[in-house]
């Protein structure tokens, strides 16, 4: 699912620390103030309202800078074989 994450967690090291919560806990923190899908048809899984929960096995963060500075972490969740 597509989550904006800026409105509520802010940096880039809260967006990477609310990606480890989604892999352990499983709980999809909710898309601010979405209120309406312009597009149902786009192909993104949007959660509105309240927080999902789901298996996640991998989260990603994207951070965008001035001047180009940007960043993608990938977080994966751990199994022990």
């Amino acid at each position: 699912p597509k989550v904006p994450q800026d409105i509520y967690w802010g940096g880039g090291s809260n967006r990477g620390a609310i990606c480890r919560l989604v892999l352990v806990e499983g709980i999809i923190p909710l898309s601010a103030n979405l209120e309406d899908v312009c597009d149902p048809n786009v192909g993104f899984e949007y959660v509105p309202g309240k927080p999902q929960t789901s298996n996640i096995d991998v989260a990603m963060s994207n951070s965008f800078g001035f001047g180009g500075t940007n960043a993608a972490l990938v977080f994966c969740a751990y199994k022990d074989i």
